[in-house]
Order: C-alpha cells, then structure tokens, then sequence
C-alpha cells in the first residue's frame, strides 16, 4: 500500500535557481548532454519573484501537464534583451531548484517556450524589469532530478 504522508520539516515556497537552455544545445534527445561550448544560461531572478506551477489536465488527446515558470530580472538592459529576444518563443529544457533544495527538469516530455515582458511602470516608484516565463504543455509531470550520496558498489 502507498501512502501520501504530511511533511514534518520546513515546506519553503518559491525557487533558487532558474536556468535554460535550447533543445539543440544538447548531444542526445534526453538533455544529459550538452555538445561541445554549449551550457546552461543562468538567470538571476529577483528573490521572491520565482515559482514552480504544474496543472494536470485531460482532453480527448489523453493526459498533459500544463507548466510555468516564471520571475523577474530588474532594470532593463540593452544586454538582457538581446538575451531574450535570441531565445524568444524557441523551445528550452528548463532546470529549476526550488526553497526546499529539490531540482526539476521541464520540457522533455513536451515543447517549453520562454516568453517575455518588459516594463518600465508609469510612476518613478514602479519597478522596472522583464517578466520571464516558460510555458508549454508536456504529457509528463517534470522530473526531480535525484543526485545519490551513498557511495555505488560495482558488482564483479
């Protein structure tokens, strides 16, 4: 039998980390491998903007699971948007590490897209950022990507 237990240690909202990267700066279709130069672009999002959203859903197609993630970067800058606007609407595997130190990866059962927004508000007190968001819509939940301490025993 299977139980879904209550969690008895902290249970943080919101993410660390954020990075992506386009489907073709991978070796192999199953994105473990980046071909030669090519790596994660980092985002550093302001602290409290970034969150994990997982919906699942069902239609006449079967299963899906509909993602986003999303935050902001302040200040807009002739350097990030030319960032986004190479990346803009282009299919991305997607890494995420959220408060509680658990790591997902998005996009590998499914098409992700980054999308953004850029604002300057209308008051001198209003913020001035991109909002970044990956959306898609995946036939499987986003994978925990789990990293073993205990030490592997090889058989002989």
């Amino acid at each position: 039998m299977e139980d879904i237990t209550n969690i008895q240690d902290d249970n943080l909202g919101g993410l660390q980390l954020i990075r992506f990267a386009p489907i073709e700066f991978f070796a192999t279709a199953a994105a473990g491998t980046f071909k030669p130069g090519f790596d994660w672009i980092k985002v550093e999002c302001t602290k409290e903007t970034m969150q994990f959203n997982e919906r699942t859903g069902d239609d006449v197609n079967g299963g899906y699971v509909d993602i986003t993630i999303s935050g902001s970067i302040p200040k807009m800058r002739p350097e990030i948007s030319a960032i986004l606007a190479k990346y803009n609407r282009r299919p991305v595997i997607v890494e995420t590490q959220d408060n509680n130190g658990f790591d997902r990866r998005s996009g590998l059962s499914g098409r992700v897209i980054l999308l953004d927004q850029a604002s300057t508000g209308s008051d001198v007190s209003d913020l001035n950022n991109y909002q970044l968001q990956f959306t898609g819509r995946q036939l499987k939940p986003s994978l925990f990507i789990i990293v073993s301490t205990e030490p592997v025993t090889v058989p002989r």
